[in-house]
């Protein structure tokens, strides 16, 4: 692996010195068996039935979800971990990965991936009250949106175990560019903040947001989060902006990736449907909000730095991923992976923007896992790929000029 075998840091450019570098050897081993998985992932389903498979993959954190409510979507009914049992029940999923040595991330999330959350509504409904009840038309304010989501996130915090001290990430998960509408969305994001502030902070729960970079900036600015989680749409507002600026905690950088699924010629049986994410290895502060069953929770800032090492963005707008090194551009991947129960053939084409994991190398060309589940997926020109994973390149809204684009 191309980061993990060598010496030299290139996240942070500068030489490891002498004593991480012995650490760097201790550690050698249980990274190169993660086989370049990230060490955090966060998930909607119940992780139970794929514990096993995961305590051998290298993940150390798990993100799972808090809400008010549950929400009758299809392949969301596992989503909220207190549905799955309390800390007090040894069965439960909490307890279950918390015996299995996994830290848990605690994200909120109750239709919050609308603007019309901020109205207190879905599409043109009121949400439900604090007992999950429907409320009277015309919704609410986003200050008493706020007050009940975050009624709701210590309640369970505090039944699933989570100490104080630790972080709810609140999400914003939708695209916002105050632009469109004269503030006013931005308005109600720093009221619905104000309030979540007001309330988890004297209950002893530190507050973190995921979203876009406008909204992560705003945020942090104006001091209403403490930790702040870049969501993988690439094209959103001032999301490359935020994300090379360094001043992110977490970065989801691949979405509804399925792991553990055993391929049987075009099906593959249920895998454990998630996304990856990363921790900013140049941050002081390795400390993001993640607990444990003996307290507060941090990965070890060593392996934060070869996993961002073993990670590049794609900068070319046509980066091939061909089956060899040797291969023609037309002699692409046949590469498959198990998705929604089909053994799917990957795209044979890098994402824009997007990060791959890199591998080894063979002249100008670089093995590449596209959709990091652990496996490698064919080889791409190392040009395609930015030299590091400190920039992320400004996404490109017109499709033509984006295929056309070429690293700099």
């Amino acid at each position: 692996m191309l980061g993990v075998l060598q010496t030299h840091d290139v996240f942070t450019e500068s030489p490891l010195p002498v004593f991480r570098f012995l650490l760097f050897l201790c550690l050698l081993p249980a990274v190169a068996a993660a086989q370049t998985r990230p060490a955090i992932i966060d998930t909607s389903v119940d992780t139970r039935p794929h514990m096993a498979a995961l305590s051998g993959s290298g993940v150390q954190v798990v993100a799972r979800y808090l809400a008010r409510c549950t929400q009758p979507i299809a392949g969301l009914e596992s989503k909220r971990l207190i549905d799955q049992g309390p800390r007090s029940d040894p069965r439960s999923e909490v307890s279950q990965l918390l015996q299995g040595r996994f830290a848990i991330l605690s994200v909120y999330q109750f239709y919050n991936g609308s603007t019309a959350k901020l109205f207190g509504k879905v599409g043109e409904n009121s949400l439900p009250d604090a007992n999950c009840n429907p409320a009277p038309p015309g919704g609410r304010s986003a200050d008493a949106e706020a007050a009940l989501d975050a009624i709701a996130a210590i309640e369970q915090a505090r039944a699933l175990g989570q100490p104080q001290g630790s972080a709810i990430y609140f999400g914003m998960d939708f695209e916002y560019n105050p632009a469109s509408d004269g503030g006013e969305i931005e308005r109600r994001i720093i009221a619905y903040f104000t309030e979540l502030n007001r309330q988890l902070r004297p209950a002893g729960y530190r507050v973190g947001a995921y979203g876009n970079g406008y909204v992560l900036q705003l945020l942090l600015d104006r001091k209403l989060a403490e930790f702040t989680w870049i969501s993988a749409s690439a094209s959103f507002h001032e999301t490359s902006k935020f994300y090379s600026s360094g001043k992110w905690h977490l970065f989801q950088h691949e979405v509804d990736t399925e792991w553990f699924g055993q391929p049987a010629g075009d099906r593959c049986s249920e895998g454990l449907i998630l996304d990856a994410d990363v921790q900013n290895p140049l941050l002081p502060d390795s400390y993001v909000g993640f607990w444990d069953a003996r307290g507060l929770f941090s990965i070890n800032p060593i392996f934060n730095e070869l996993i961002a090492n073993d990670r590049r963005f794609v900068c070319n707008g046509d980066a091939v991923v061909r089956r060899e090194p040797g291969s023609k551009a037309s002699d692409v991947t046949q590469a498959r992976a198990c998705k929604g129960r089909k053994h799917q053939v990957l795209n044979p084409v890098a994402g824009y923007s997007y990060p791959v994991v890199v591998g080894q190398i063979s002249g100008d060309m670089v093995e590449v896992d596209v959709d990091d589940d652990g496996s490698f997926d064919g080889w791409t020109a190392l040009s395609n790929l930015t030299p590091d994973f400190r920039q992320k390149p400004d996404w490109i809204g017109a499709t033509a000029t984006r295929k056309a684009a070429k690293c700099e």
